[in-house]
């Protein structure tokens, strides 16, 4: 749809979502963030995080409800950062002659929350978009590892991840998020796109946490 179209279609579900009552919004493919996003969004009482990609015109976003959430700490998540630490086993595993071919753009964002009233519970959401090649299932695996290891590195009382992981049920994507306990029941979306993920798995920090996420890719 040309933008003029699609601005009205978008602007028709987020104001149906505030009525609705939702506390946080998650999207990817954004563009036109200060054009019309940030407008839009604070009209409806939302606060916002936008993360664009890497030579794209587009980005993940993630909104919140001011008066239910405080926000703590926002992550920016850059896959692209992978690629400085893939040793050459990790680059054959990965069936990519160079560490290059790591570099997608992709991104995502991570906010830690504390709920504005009480028990104040803490809460952290994430949103991302994975690579899109279905001939590259190592790549997006590798991306999803990473994240859901910056996702743990604040043991939060509540985890949710949402996103656009170009994934079917059964591979090795959704089935790495399943094992750690962050898919519940209702993923059934034959795009991988379904809501409702909570959870999260033990990490490292800095440099071994992108160290980290390789290696267990290679070993699974």
């Amino acid at each position: 749809l040309r933008w003029v179209n699609r601005k009205e279609k978008i602007a028709k579900v987020l104001r149906e979502a505030a009525d609705r009552g939702v506390d946080v919004l998650c999207m990817q493919e954004v563009d036109h963030m200060d054009d019309f996003f940030t407008g839009l969004l604070g009209e409806l009482d939302y606060e916002s995080q936008y993360l664009q990609r890497p030579e794209r015109k587009d980005g993940v976003l993630l909104a919140w409800r001011r008066e239910k959430l405080v926000i703590q700490a926002c992550e920016e998540v850059f896959f692209d950062d992978l690629a400085a630490h893939a040793s050459e086993m990790a680059l054959a595993e990965l069936e990519v002659s160079s560490s290059d071919r790591l570099l997608k753009h992709n991104v995502g964002l991570i906010a830690h929350f504390k709920h504005a009233s009480p028990p104040f519970t803490s809460l952290t959401v994430a949103t991302t978009h994975l690579y899109w090649n279905p001939a590259a299932p190592k790549v997006k695996l590798v991306q999803i590892r990473y994240l859901l290891e910056r996702m743990a590195a604040t043991r939060a009382t509540h985890s949710i991840l949402t996103g656009d992981l170009n994934s079917f049920p059964g591979s090795d994507v959704i089935s790495l998020v399943q094992e750690k306990g962050v898919v519940g029941p209702s993923t059934a979306a034959a795009d991988g796109k379904k809501d409702g993920w909570n959870g999260g798995t033990e990490v490292g920090i800095g440099e071994e946490r992108i160290t980290a996420a390789l290696e267990r890719t290679f070993r699974a």
